[in-house]
């Protein structure tokens, strides 16, 4: 056994980022201020240059919290320290970018944070009760991330990049994230973004088949989106 693959390491030093050149994504744990290690390449020492700093996303933010959860609980690879070996640390993120996704489930829209209500208004048809119409909200928001990347979880909606969850309901808080998926959220003045609204995934990225491993969907989209 290689007992420097067993060593372990905090997690919140391990980020999921992207080189500058190639754009490749790599799974990089940070030694020092100025160094970093790719875990996905034989512990290759990086310099603080060669990584596009603007697209490192913690370890926590960048594998869906529900994978480390079931992780922790089964008390397989995270400790109570939040210490992790590299071993493991590699085995996650590569299980989570292997995952295999259908397109069906995908969706490219813009985040917003609500700034302001401007107005609630509830519409009932005639097989409505008085409480169970539809409610159209026009709000002033603050935009988070253009073309954000979305897979379709039912109740709510989630960023394939960030695991960062959006509720799906018609009736936001301030201070909540919301993505408009039809015309009962309203955002003022329009960002007259091409994806304000959210679109079908293969409708903006050309992919073929039923589904595809997630690193391939996160790559395509990648070059769709710069």
């Amino acid at each position: 056994m290689n007992k420097h693959l067993e060593l372990k390491i905090n997690i919140r030093d391990l980020y999921v980022g992207r080189y500058k050149n190639s754009g490749e994504e790599a799974l990089f744990y940070q030694k020092s201020l100025m160094k970093f290690e790719d875990l996905t390449d034989s512990d290759k020492e990086v310099y603080k240059s060669e990584i596009n700093l603007d697209l490192l996303v913690s370890y926590r933010d960048a594998i869906p919290k529900s994978v480390i959860k079931i992780a922790r609980n089964m008390n397989l690879y995270i400790d109570d320290r939040n210490e992790i070996s590299r071993k493991k640390a590699v085995e996650l993120y590569r299980d989570d970018r292997e995952k295999r996704i259908s397109l069906d489930t995908l969706f490219i829209g813009d985040i917003y944070r609500v700034d302001s209500i401007v107005d609630q208004k509830i519409i009932n048809s005639k097989n409505q009760g008085l409480m169970s119409g539809d409610c159209y909200t026009t709000f002033t928001g603050v935009l988070i991330k253009q073309g954000a990347l979305l897979i379709n979880e039912d109740e709510f909606l989630q960023d394939m990049e960030h695991s960062i969850t959006i509720k799906r309901n018609h009736y936001p808080e301030v201070g909540e994230l919301v993505v408009m998926e039809d015309d009962q959220l309203r955002l003022v003045p329009s960002s007259k973004t091409q994806t304000e609204k959210i679109e079908p995934f293969t409708s903006i990225v050309p992919m073929k088949g039923k589904e595809a491993p997630k690193s391939k969907i996160l790559s395509e989209y990648r070059k769709y989106m710069i």
